[in-house]
Formats: structure tokens, sequence, C-alpha cells
């Protein structure tokens, strides 16, 4: 068919055609709408003026023949290629057409009529509404994105959720239990239907204080309130079973015949090849057919008889939505089923345009160099009623007046703030660190039970981590905050229910370490002490203050509050000064040990704050990004940290960092120092690894009341001998073994690149270069076939 000839996709609208004699039929527009079940449809809605956006939906009746299915998609396919390859393709079946396909007939009913015989039907429009999609977000690590139904069932305050309101305006639910990835996820997703879908034109807004009470989004849901829903369900166990239930198939006639290969997870963007044709089944829910710009018309055609025959091969339903997507064009949930990273660039829609290439960091060092401010702005006080409950076997006790302020870190606790002079109480929900699951999700349903019966359900409810409070929250309890470990049992110095190592060798005394307005239980010990802060011993007949030489005012008058707050006035407290020790107050703490003291503790006019870096390449790009007012819940164990003391640098890598994230972090130190615009330059400037759960007294004196430190043997190793790691070439003999066997810095995906060229000709019969030019998926069963796969 010539297409040109007819004027096909030129001009703003709706057309038409039958499949007949595998020939296609344009039909008028009086018979838009009607569909015999015999028979097969292509539908083209073209978008704009000039033309910016086409839509081909190739309708499958139920009665049609094989041939007639396979002429629907075989002239979708070359509609496709008139267009460019820019149209997005839909297969729709009868009877569970997409919400989309039947907007294109909103202005008449869809008609089934049996047998092959064309009939009138009333002219059509295309209605203005998208449909009204709800999902979910969930993972720790991989977050996934799937459609929910669209009720206020679908909730559970572990997640977020993303609501496409399909009048340009899009909710992003946080759930108040969720993770920080999952907010990340839900917030790209939502910026990507918006710039990708939408062309710009929709609204995003991010809920966050009002999750049990905002009005739009529960009404857009049929509810109002948020009704009883799960609290959480398990990322981890969601993650292992998502991983299985996602698959991704490569479509390749590089062989001389069509072939189907499943790809090896994990899956990412990078598991997808511009030169051939995949289809992504995502949970046995959607399947998006992907077109790389260098795909052959052959697998353009045959990719849609793998798909349909696919769906059979594995009993799913025919109905299944089918999405065609072309490179540079993928929607949001495409993006989030792979994982794909928000800063990876998208490929131009002009067809036979170069695409960006992918690039491997996703920051600028020299942005990172610039200093932010990490003070919290001094909020007014403002004057009203405070009340605190805390949660205890499935149940809120109130607390007493004379303990508010002090919290254990095993329990979680309901806080009630009523302003005098404004209508707007808040609820906050605080959770320790050591709190259980149970505990944690308790607290958020009694944050809600609170707002009802206290603030007739007009509170504004907050979640508040221990460490990590806000400093309006600080401003209830005097402007400070006192934590214990363990979990409370009656009376503020009363023992509380911690394991005996959490105390270290004397169960009868206790430290508390005093970092700027937080007051923070640590385990016993001199080793705890740094240079920087102000420390706390005691016990029933003692009580020494230990004052560091880099301790500042706010320090000291958090101190002052503290003393006055522990009360007991029979016994004195003694003030020690750093270098000014008797020896009775090292034998209290058993012992005089090492403790952090560098330049960059000791002065408490020092200049420079010490700074948090986030390292990770989960999204597919190495992406970095400072963390303001951290403390040790900023550590993450997926990936990989940089904290910058000035004085040193410190590369944290958390148990679950892969070895990429780990050499690029290692490189980014360097890069880091170097160009550094203060002149401190790399060889006079310490740098050193350190790895989770062995964290030196350096490291540890930067974060406020550290706890289960000394784990694990302390060791550090200079970043400069741990990048040599990642340069060594390795014999056949040391790579062809188990992931946990493989010498440090050997990425186990890419373990032939770690050959000695000797044994990797002997092992491939071809040399490293030549391995590189060979396409990915041969590449794959090469690796099979030596063992290093």
């Amino acid at each position: 068919m010539d297409w040109k000839v007819i004027g096909v996709g030129e001009s703003e609208g709706l057309r038409m055609w039958r499949v007949e004699k595998l020939e296609l039929k344009e039909l008028g527009e009086e018979e838009f709408g009607t569909f015999f079940s015999g028979d097969c449809y292509v539908i083209l809605k073209t978008t704009g003026a000039p033309p910016r956006e086409w839509n081909v939906h190739f309708w499958i009746g139920e009665q049609s023949s094989v041939d007639e299915r396979f002429c629907a998609a075989f002239w979708s396919v070359e509609l496709d290629d008139f267009l460019g390859g820019r149209a997005t393709q839909f297969r729709e079946s009868q009877h569970f057409e997409s919400k989309r396909f039947l907007a294109l007939f909103a202005s008449r009913t869809v008609r089934y009529l049996d047998g092959g015989v064309a009939s009138a039907l009333r002219s059509a429009s295309e209605a203005s509404r998208r449909p009204r999609r709800l999902f979910k977000v969930k993972g720790r690590r991989n977050c996934r994105v799937m459609q929910v139904p669209l009720e206020a069932a679908s909730l559970n305050q572990g997640d977020v959720f993303v609501l496409d309101a399909g009048d340009g305006r899009i909710f992003v639910w946080n759930g108040p239990l969720c993770n920080k990835e999952e907010r990340r996820k839900g917030a790209e997703v939502a910026r990507t239907m918006r710039d990708v879908e939408l062309a710009g034109r929709a609204s995003v807004e991010i809920i966050e204080d009002e999750w049990d009470s905002h009005r739009d989004f529960f009404g857009l849901l049929g509810s109002r309130p948020l009704p009883p829903c799960s609290p959480f369900e398990d990322d981890a166990e969601f993650e292992r079973s998502a991983g299985l239930s996602t698959r991704l198939f490569r479509v390749s006639d590089d062989s001389g015949r069509l072939e189907l290969l499943e790809t090896a997870s994990p899956l990412g963007p990078n598991s997808l090849d511009s030169n051939d044709c995949f289809f992504l089944d995502v949970a046995s829910t959607e399947i998006f057919v992907w077109m790389g710009k260098g795909c052959t018309p052959n697998e353009r055609c045959g990719v849609w008889t793998m798909v349909t025959a696919y769906l059979e091969e594995r009993h799913l339903p025919p109905q299944i939505p089918v999405c065609k997507i072309n490179e540079g064009q993928e929607v949001a949930v495409f993006r989030a089923a792979l994982n794909w990273p928000e800063e990876a660039p998208r490929m131009l829609l002009q067809a036979g345009t170069e695409g960006s290439r992918h690039e491997e960091k996703g920051f600028d060092v020299a942005e990172l160099l610039r200093r932010r401010e990490t003070r919290a702005e001094v909020k007014e006080v403002i004057e009203g009623r405070t009340r605190v409950w805390r949660v205890n076997n499935f149940a809120l006790e109130e607390v007493p007046l004379e303990d508010y302020g002090t919290f254990f870190s095993g329990d979680a606790y309901i806080v009630l703030f009523e302003p005098l002079r404004t209508k707007a109480p808040t609820v906050f929900f605080w959770v320790g660190r050591g709190s259980s699951i149970d505990e944690r999700a308790s607290a958020a349903l009694f944050a809600a039970h609170i707002d009802e019966r206290e603030a007739g359900g007009s509170a504004v409810q907050k979640r508040v981590v221990e460490t990590k409070e806000p400093r309006e929250f600080l401003m209830l309890f005097d402007d400070f905050l006192v934590t214990f470990l363990g979990g409370h049992q009656s009376g503020f110095l009363s023992r509380a229910t911690v394991a005996p190592e959490e105390y270290g060798s004397f169960p009868g005394r206790r430290l508390f370490h005093i970092k700027e307005r937080r007051v923070g239980e640590v385990p016993f010990g001199a080793e705890r002490l740094n240079s920087n802060d102000v420390f706390v011993a005691l016990d029933d007949e003692r009580r020494f203050a230990w004052i560091g030489k880099g301790a500042n005012e706010l320090e000291m008058e958090t101190f002052s509050k503290f003393e006055w707050k522990i009360g007991d006035r029979t016994v004195r407290m003694e003030k020690v000064r750093e270098g000014e020790e008797p020896e009775a107050f090292w034998d209290f703490l058993g012992g005089k040990l090492p403790y952090a003291s560098t330049p960059a503790l000791t002065s408490p006019l020092y200049a420079f704050a010490a700074r948090l870096f986030h390292a990770s390449n989960a999204k597919g790009t190495f992406r970095v990004e400072e963390i303001v007012d951290f403390s040790q819940e900023d550590l993450e164990s997926d990936d990989v940290m940089l904290l910058d003391s000035n004085d040193e640098i410190f590369v944290w890598i958390g148990r679950g960092a892969n070895d990429l994230e780990k050499k690029l972090a290692l490189e980014l130190a360097v890069e880091y120092v170097s160009k550094d615009p203060s002149g401190r330059a790399a060889d006079e400037t310490s740098m050193w690894v350190v790895k989770e759960g062995a964290e030196p007294p350096e490291f540890r004196a930067h974060f406020p009341a550290w706890r289960d430190a000394g784990k694990a043997e302390e060791t550090m190793v200079t970043v400069a001998s741990m990048l040599e790691c990642f340069s060594k070439s390795y014999s056949y003999d040391d790579l062809a073994v188990g992931a946990d066997r493989l010498p440090f810095g050997v990425d186990p995906t890419r373990k032939e690149e770690y050959l000695i060229d000797g044994d990797f000709e002997k092992c491939f019969g071809m040399s490293k270069t030549a391995f590189g030019e060979m396409k990915k998926w041969k590449q794959l069963e090469a690796k099979k076939r030596v063992g290093l796969f």
C-alpha cells in the first residue's frame, strides 16, 4: 500500500482499515466503532498539527483467522515504518480493549457484529481524557512499577503509589513506611509521565504529610478518607518474586533465521541492543515490544508472531495488553521495569538521527565541591500543647510529662502538637533505629488514630526517624533530644531492655554522646570518645562530663540542658576537659584507649563541616548526591558513601555494593580532591577505604550516637592501593570460580575482561578486540561455553 499517496499521518485525526484478503481496505468515518468478530483492523490516531504523535492499534477479532492476525500485525509494522518508526503500537483483543483504545470512539458505542460484513455507524471524535491509572512502586534496591486496581484498597503504607488522574494531574502518594528508593523512583515515574507521555502538560503533586487524608487523591479513588490498609509488604521478598516474573526476550535474525532468546538477569537498560527487537513480560500483566532503531524489517514484523506464540505457550490470556515502543520513546512503566536510570539520555524522535552515548557518570564533580548550607534554619517557637504516647504491645500508653523529650531506640512513639494560634495540629510518629517492623507499622496506624480521636482528622501527619529529627520536632522539647539504647520500661533513668553487649563490660554504667542538639546513648567504653564533642559517663554514684577540644558552644548548651534534665543533685557532675583527665576518669571508663582525635575534630572553630555523599549505580548510571544533616541512618548497605572531613577522605563500602560502584567511587575520591578549588592536593590528603561494620573511630566520630561499632576488626586501606586491584589480570583458574571466591575488584559479570591475554585467546579462540565486536547475546553464549558466565 502506498501510504504517501493517501496522505496517511499528515493531518490530525483518526483513520481505520480492515484486513480483507490479506490486504487493507480503508473504512469510512461512518463505520468507525463497528467491529466484526471474524475480522482484524488497523487504526491510526494522529495528534497535532503538524503531526507530533502517532498511535497505531491493531484489533484482533475473537473469530479471526491466524492469517488475518498476522496481516494485522504486519501492516501495523509497515505503517510504523512509513512514519519513520516513530509511532507507538498497541495490540487490542476483542472484549479486552484498553481504555486508550475505547477513548478513540468515545462519542459512539463500540459495537461487535458476527461474521465479516461491514456496517455503518455515526461519526467519531477522540476523547480528550486519558484513562485514569494507579501504579505501585515497590522495592529497596531495584524498584519495580506495576499497575494495580484503581481503588484505595490497593494502597499499603510501605510503598509509593503514582496516580495518573487522566486530566493533567499526577499524584505521588508516599506511604509513611516506604523507603528512600521508592520515594525517588515514584517521583521519577511521575516526571517521566509528565515530560514524555504528556509533553510536559501536566502537574505533579507529592503527597507526604496528608498521606491519609488528601481529598483529591482519595476522591479519585472513590474513597474518603483512607480505609484500613495493610501496613507494609516485605520489599526483599517482593524483589525476589518480581525478578522471577519479569522476563526479557530478544528477537534476532543475526544467525540467518528468526530466533527468540531470553535475556539473562539482572535486567537493565544495557540488556537492550539497538540492532534487535525485544519484548518484555512484566509479571504476565503487560507486554512491551521494544523496537531497536537498527532492527531489520524481518525482526520488526516477526516479533509480533513471537509474542503471540509466547502467550499461547505459557497459556496466558490473549487479552494481555501489548504495547509497542520505539528506542528513545520508552514509557514510564517500561523504564521502571528495567530499572532505567533517570539521567539516561533519550534518543531523538526524528527518524535517522543518532542517539547520545549512555554516560557512565550522572554527576559533575565541580558541582559536588560547591559548599551547601547544612544547618537547618531556626524556626520560630510556636506556643501550644504537646502530648506523647509510646507504642507498647500494640497499644498506646501515655508518657509522663517529666519524660518528654526522651526516647528509647527500641520503641516507637506518637507525638501530638496542638498550636494555640493556628488550626493545624501535627501528629508525629517517631521510630527508633532498634524498633521492630511491627512497632513501626503500629505507630503509623496509631498516628491516624490519634489524628481522628484528638484532632478530628484535621492534623498533618509526619514520620520522624531517630537521629533524623527535623528542627520543628526538636523545638517541641526545648530544642534538644535524648535517646536511650533499648526499650523503655519505666522512669527516666531506669534500666533499658537491651542486650548486655550494648553496654560493654560495665552493665551498671552508661555513656551519652552529645553532638549539637542531640544526646544519644552509645555503647560504654573510652574508645567511643572523639575530640569534637561532649560525652557524659555515669552510674548511680558518679557522673563525668568529658569535654573534647573541638566541642562548640551549642554542644555545651545542650550539655547544660541534659544535666538539668537528669536531675538528682545528690550526685555531682565532674567536668573533665580533654588532655586534663584524672586517672579516676579513665578508671571509670575501664581504662584509656585510643579514640578519634584529628585536626578536623580538635578545633571548635574549624571552618569545615564534614560532608557525606551517597554514590550508587542502582539506576544504571553512577549517581552521586550529597546527604545534608547526615546520620548513621543515611549509610546504605547496598551502595558506597564518601565522607569528606577535609584532612581525610573516607570511602565507605557497604556489604551489598557491587564492584563497579566501588571502582567508580574510588576514582571519584581522587578526582574530588584533585579538583577542589581550595587547593588541597591529593598526595597531601589522607584517603582511606573503610568497610561496613569495621568503621574506625575517625569515621564514626562524624555521626551522632554511632551504634554497633567495633563488631569487626577495624582496618583501613588506602584508596590508591585498592584502585590497583581493579587493573590486575588473572589466570583462567583464578576466574573460573564462584562469585564469592573471586579476587577483589573482579566484576563477576565481566570475568573475561580480567583474563591474561594468553589465557583469553586459548579459551575463546580469538582476541579481546574480536570478542568485543560480537553481539552481546553471542558473548554470553561464549562465556557459558568456557565456564566464565
